[in-house]
């Protein structure tokens, strides 16, 4: 808003900063639930804070193509603000980006539920003598977009997958923006990891520096760090807001030591800012536990995780039990630990979600792999399969447990798996064809 004070105008404000929604995330239909309910949630949060608009630091939905009623009720969320008189700024995100298809993303943009503020201008430096073209003397401008409300200026860069676009900003060469007006409040909207703020040991060629962002804005507005991060330029600062919920178990896993997820609140005057308040969204009940096999034999660990689930005091109702088991067993084989019916167990105690994680934990003869056998790759899968077959647990699909029926199920099981998904499939369309693949082979339902 502008307020006159002895015959000049002070410009002052606030916007909401939000980052990673991943609309549409998880395969589990409980925890999709909560990952889009963490966004209707926040896009209530601004409304009743009355923010001037709202910045999305990318990666609004978690795919191109996300499930349809995931997109119905962000969209009906997203017109709520508009009802409010509330703009929506947005760049692209990693996940938003579809090298294929037209994403739902710019549908929605095309609709007027978003502004695209990752639009840029870029031309061939002609002052540069090398003669050939590459980023090196390519030179990018920005577009920058301006808020009608505030006066505010917005510009940005989209992403791509796998850290793609630093070629942009090699070209930006952290040069001060011209594109920008001096002395009004302006915001840099990104989606990239920022090297300095990171702790996730994302490698520096899929991260930028903050020496490589264009000088001159009042405001950073980060997105793709799924962790709550700050730092400055001079007296801007650079925001990561985290993730509205998280995409992964290792982000809910974060969520239950404590890290905080929501979104920033931030309020200015003039060319600067003078307020960050982050909004911490409700955390659901979440238990996470760790166990170590180093040194001991699957016998131990099976015996570990079965108290565990079974102890009367854990209250795992309505939760999500995160199990993690990692280390090198001294005796026995992963596959000797009842998993599955640990899982089921949590699920009938209550649970709302039970995810048992056991991709680290390995043995000692697990080093032999390599020294199984010469020949090819179908050769060697087929000597694992008939190895392993044979402690398969599931007695609903007992057919699996006889070694030559086993066997060949399994590999043709896993010649399914292995399907890859066609340039014409949506992520929906494929997951149903595969799983019904699956299921013909197995001669079992799968739901």
């Amino acid at each position: 808003m502008e307020k006159k004070r002895g015959g000049y105008t002070i410009l002052r404000g606030k916007f909401a900063h939000i980052s990673d929604c991943h609309i549409g995330a998880w395969r589990d239909p409980k925890l999709r639930e909560l990952n889009d309910s963490a966004f209707s949630n926040a896009v209530d949060l601004c409304a009743r804070n009355q923010v001037d608009f709202v910045i999305i630091s990318g990666d609004i939905f978690d795919v191109g193509i996300p499930e349809m009623s995931s997109v119905r009720s962000a969209v009906r969320k997203l017109k709520q603000l508009i009802d409010c008189g509330i703009p929506v700024y947005v760049v692209y995100g990693s996940h938003d980006y579809s090298p294929t298809t037209v994403s739902v993303v710019e549908v929605l943009t095309e609709a007027g539920l978003f502004s695209n503020v990752g639009e840029f201008d870029e031309r061939i430096n002609n002052n540069d003598q090398s003669g050939k073209t590459s980023h090196n003397n390519r030179e990018l401008s920005l577009k920058p977009i301006v808020d009608e409300k505030t006066g505010v200026q917005i510009a940005g860069l989209p992403a791509r997958r796998g850290g793609l676009e630093k070629d942009y900003y090699a070209q930006l060469k952290g040069s001060v923006s011209q594109s920008i007006t001096p002395n009004n409040y302006s915001i840099f909207v990104f989606h990239a990891t920022v090297n300095e703020l990171q702790a996730l040991n994302i490698p520096i060629e899929q991260s930028v520096s903050i020496e490589d962002l264009p000088r001159g804005f009042s405001y950073y507005a980060g997105g793709h760090l799924h962790k709550r991060s700050t730092d400055k330029i001079g007296e801007s600062p650079i925001v990561y807001p985290g993730p509205l919920f998280g995409t992964s178990y290792s982000d809910l896993e974060l969520t239950a030591k404590g890290e905080k997820r929501g979104f920033a609140i931030v309020e200015f005057e003039n060319s600067k800012t003078v307020g960050i308040n982050f909004v911490d969204l409700p955390s659901p009940k979440i238990l996470s536990k760790t166990f170590n096999a180093d040194g001991t034999s699957s016998a131990e660990v099976d015996v570990e995780v079965r108290d565990f689930v079974r102890k009367e005091s854990l209250e795992v109702k309505e939760a999500i039990v995160l199990l993690r088991i990692r280390g090198t067993l001294s005796q026995g084989k992963p596959s000797d630990i009842d998993f599955y019916s640990y899982r089921t167990l949590l699920l009938e105690r209550g649970a709302a979600v039970a995810s048992i994680n056991r991709m680290a934990l390995t043995t000692r003869e697990s080093k032999r792999l390599e020294m199984i056998g010469k020949g090819s790759r179908e050769e060697i899968e087929s000597k694992l399969l008939a190895e392993h077959i044979s402690s398969f647990k599931p007695k609903s699909v007992e057919s699996l447990s006889a070694q030559r029926e086993g066997l060949n199920k399994a590999s043709r099981l896993l010649g399914a798996l292995k399907t890859e998904k066609k340039e014409e499939e949506t992520k929906q369309t494929f997951e149903k064809r595969v799983v019904n693949e699956a299921s013909a082979i197995l001669d079992f339902p799968i739901e």
